[in-house]
């Protein structure tokens, strides 16, 4: 089974448009690399997204874990399928209750994130009754933002501005007449948005600043290798190169004056 895996694995890194038969494989090595094509692909449109220029947020995590469940879920197939399945069930399940957590004491941020975001927000992923227990605690984490001017409001002026229900409904308003542009970034959302959800607001920043994985600030940090191809430099100009490389393709945007002036700093250090 395993040598059937790496060959249709190494088959697979071949050219696209090449034909089964191209690729020299037997029957079984070939049923075997549509089953990873069948299975993995999922895996890589979810890569692929998360990955990709957008600026992708937590709150879609949850939604991306079941959809992988959902491809990795035993099925009656051939024996070699199964096994692939039951391989990626069980890091998909780890992950799964990992992020999936709902009980009085505690609830992930990935859920709390997606009750945030307009696309997710009536959480059609968790059960009913899971569902209260995340808006609960929204509702606890946004009276945190609250000033000392707001703790003087009339209690039953506050109620309504924390009522789950009313804010429930107004954001189903908002999700149902807002463009797709907007809705494809939760952040957009609450820019446009965020006035009419004033002690909600703060909470959706904080929780939708989070990105839904570390890898960009990883490949940041994996291109600091090659500074020490330098000849000569001082440590404190590392964070520029970094944020340099980072940046170099809004340059074109930035008006040429503020160019020249941190050009000139540049030169200075």
């Amino acid at each position: 089974m395993q040598s059937e895996i790496n060959a249709a694995l190494d088959a697979m890194t071949l050219r696209a448009d090449e034909s089964r038969a191209d690729y020299g494989l037997n029957d079984s090595q070939a049923e075997c690399a549509e089953c990873l094509e069948d299975i993995l692909g999922a895996f890589e449109r979810v890569t692929r997204h998360s990955e990709g220029e957008s600026y992708v947020t937590i709150s879609q995590v949850p939604k991306w874990i079941l959809e992988l469940r959902d491809v990795t879920a035993p099925r009656p197939e051939r024996l070699a399928k199964q096994q692939l399945r039951a391989a990626l069930q069980h890091t998909v399940e780890s992950r799964l209750a990992s992020y999936l957590v709902v009980s009085r004491s505690h609830v992930h941020v990935c859920l709390l994130a997606a009750a945030l975001d307009a696309r997710y927000f009536e959480l059609p992923f968790l059960a009913p009754f899971e569902r209260d227990i995340v808006w609960d605690h929204l509702s606890a984490e946004c009276q945190k933002f609250w000033d000392e001017d707001d703790q003087n409001l009339n209690p039953v002026a506050r109620a309504g501005l924390l009522n789950i229900e009313r804010v429930q409904a107004k954001m189903r308003n908002f999700a149902h007449t807002s463009s797709v542009e907007v809705l494809g970034d939760p952040l957009n959302f609450w820019r446009e948005n965020g006035r009419h959800f004033a002690y909600w607001s703060a909470t959706a920043r904080m929780l939708l600043a989070v990105p839904s994985t570390t890898a960009p600030a990883e490949r940041i940090f994996s291109s600091m290798g090659y500074s020490d191809r330098r000849a000569r430099g001082r440590s404190n100009c590392l964070p520029s190169l970094a944020f340099v490389r980072a940046n170099w393709k809004l340059v074109d945007s930035v008006p040429e004056s503020f160019v020249s002036r941190m050009v000139e700093k540049w030169h200075s250090m």
